[in-house]
């Protein structure tokens, strides 16, 4: 951990004044083998020591630091050469930056090591606190670790997302969820927190054909936070080479509607089960999987005199998109579950003159 300290212009000067005399007299000792670094916000001891091939012991030691804990943004340090007879050798790993929503065991299972690994590398004496923006050594793993390296992916956690349909999701449980990201109470997830889904890579189910093609996702994506409304007057769904698409076509205007410049607010995203607005009965629809598309400010009919815009269900013989069912269709919110075969990656376009959102769904 580093503490922000401003060094004045005087004492930043003499720092380096010191450094650039210890380099060209020798002044510290084993000069030969030493090299200085200048501690940047973020900085660890143990980034620090990954990043220069050492020791944070060696580090410590040379530095005659009070704790791996404890160092300064605009410090100078001393970066010891490798010694030989070292009871610590060279950590052989990588570095990593702390992101938004990163935990240590998730981080961990994506670098193939464990979170205890980790902690001890950086001296953490909290596993569970990790500060954004950090920079953490990542240990190689080693022979005998009571965790070996997993193949894994991870997962960003979107708004409305439960562990339950994350786990739904990747072909896991609940449990391996918890278990693989320390989570103690399955109940309790943070919008962008980094879910490690283990044993993601370990095999194909078939479902996503294998990698993601350019330009596509499986995050959810959430565009609520738009004015205005819209009247849905056309879906259609068609078949491309490499994607089937759906096209949800809006009004550019409407008697005694305020219409959205543009597509209005959604949110599209895959969900483990839905049920419909008012009877609150279980959605059953073609394919293993259900891609969720939600307009909050939207109007499947005619605000004014009641009648259907467009209809509600389609059922296609599509290479991916077997149906496409409105379950909620009132009070000026429409929301859609399209049957998919499999969990497949898409990509989102919205286009003008008409307004349209569309959705191609790959097909490998």
């Amino acid at each position: 951990m580093f503490v922000a300290r401003a060094l004045r212009g005087p004492t930043l000067a003499l720092t380096a004044m010191t450094a650039a005399l210890i380099a060209a007299f020798g002044l510290a000792g084993s000069a030969a083998a030493q090299q200085f670094y200048v501690v940047q916000p973020g900085d660890t001891v143990g980034g620090i020591a990954a990043a220069h091939d050492t020791s944070v012991s060696a580090i410590v030691d040379a530095n005659d630091l009070a704790s791996a804990n404890r160092i300064f943004v605009g410090e100078s340090l001393v970066i010891p050469g490798p010694t030989e007879g070292s009871d610590t050798p060279p950590s052989r790993g990588t570095v990593y930056t702390v992101q938004s929503g990163d935990t240590l065991g998730a981080i961990a299972t994506r670098h193939g090591t464990t979170a205890s690994a980790i902690a001890q590398a950086n001296g953490i004496a909290n596993p569970n606190v990790v500060r954004v923006g950090h920079v953490l050594a990542i240990p190689g793993h080693t022979e005998g670790s009571d965790t070996p390296p997993s193949t894994s992916d991870t997962y960003v956690v979107q708004p409305g997302d439960t562990l339950g349909a994350i786990a739904a999701r990747h072909g896991t449980s609940i449990d391996v969820l918890a278990q693989a990201n320390r989570i103690a109470n399955v109940n309790v997830i943070e919008v962008g927190q980094v879910i490690a889904i283990p044993g993601a890579g370990d095999g194909d189910n078939g479902d996503d054909g294998g990698a993601i093609p350019a330009g596509f996702t499986l995050a959810a994506l959430d565009h609520t936070a738009r004015g205005g409304a819209g009247v849905i007057t056309d879906v259609r769904i068609a078949q491309h080479q490499g994607f089937d698409r759906i096209v949800f076509e809006f009004a550019d205007e409407w008697e005694n509607i305020t219409v959205s410049d543009g597509v209005p607010g959604f949110t599209v995203g895959y969900v483990a089960s839905a049920d419909e607005c008012g009877s609150g009965f279980g959605v059953s629809t073609e394919g293993s999987s259900m891609l969720r598309v939600n307009f909050p400010r939207a109007y499947v009919y005619d605000p004014n005199t009641g009648e259907s815009t467009v209809p509600t269900e389609f059922t296609e013989d599509h290479q991916v998109v077997l149906q496409a069912q409105e379950i909620c269709g009132f009070e000026g919110q429409s929301t859609w579950i399209l049957g998919v075969d499999g969990v497949q990656a898409y990509r989102i376009s919205e286009l003008s003159t008409p307004t349209r959102l569309v959705i191609d769904v790959a097909t490998n």
